[in-house]
């Protein structure tokens, strides 16, 4: 079999899972922004994955294949001229799905199911991911959040986040995993404001390496290579981040997280 098994569990025998064709790739551009009334909103460059995999399975049999992501490191700063904000999460790496299909990132292209049929099936996936936020130009001030006053006061934006996409076929009985590809990659932005000029001109891109992915084909020396088992349940990486505001002045409150 292609592929190597999670650390707790073997790989199966009786069912192979062969990777005909895999590309991945990040579009090679800088982030974009869009200047709105309440918010500068930017996006990132794209992480596009396709895959076609050669499935076996016996009779009687189902597996699910398709991906799974998880977060491995994330820095979302937004400084203010009194204070930051950020986003944290209280550990990593963690889950990166939504909660609804987790542990899968998603349920049209992202994964499928083969059943057996004794004979072996091509199956085509795709994935493709990228960060994007809202930024408020009123710093929030604690403890509900709430704006002061109506003048922009937004500096600069900083995100820096590494994730982890695997590839996987999942034995529906048993619940084990064999790996089939490592996907590692990185997103990046840093936005300077100048919160002085008018709306559509106060915000510039830095530039910010743009990484080509790196992937991992498993063999059975890397008896190492498994998914933490933390990312193949709750919590997950949106609900469980916490947003946090600190003060980069004395005399105007201490840090306090706002939701």
């Amino acid at each position: 079999m292609n592929g190597f098994a999670t650390r707790t569990h073997a790989a199966p025998v009786d069912a192979s899972f062969e990777v005909k064709d895999f590309k991945a790739l990040i579009d090679d551009r800088q982030p974009a922004v869009v200047e709105n009334p309440a918010s500068l909103q930017y996006e990132t460059p794209a992480l596009k994955i396709s895959a076609t995999l050669r499935c076996t399975v016996p009779a009687g049999k189902k597996f699910t294949v398709g991906f799974i992501q998880q977060v491995d490191h994330q820095d979302v700063r937004a400084d203010y001229k009194r204070a930051f904000t950020s986003f944290e999460l209280p550990s990593v790496p963690i889950s990166d799905a939504d909660g609804t299909y987790a542990p899968w990132d998603g349920n049209t292209h992202e994964r499928d199911t083969v059943t057996g049929k004794g004979t072996f099936q091509d199956v085509e996936l795709s994935t493709d991911d990228n960060l994007r936020g809202h930024i408020t130009w009123h710093g929030p001030l604690p403890p509900n959040g709430d704006k002061e006053g109506a003048a922009a006061e937004l500096q600069h934006v900083k995100r820096d986040q590494k994730l982890t996409t695997w590839l996987v076929a999942r034995d529906d009985a048993t619940g084990r995993i064999t790996i089939l590809k490592k996907v590692s990659w990185k997103s990046r932005v840093d936005i300077s404001v100048d919160p002085s000029l008018p709306l559509g001109s106060r915000a510039t891109v830095n530039p910010v390496p743009v990484e080509l992915p790196t992937v991992v084909t498993p063999t059975p020396l890397q008896a190492l290579l498994f998914i933490p088992a933390q990312c193949l349940v709750a919590p997950f990486g949106n609900s469980s981040q916490q947003f946090w505001w600190t003060p980069k002045m004395s005399g105007i409150g201490t840090r306090t997280r706002l939701r």
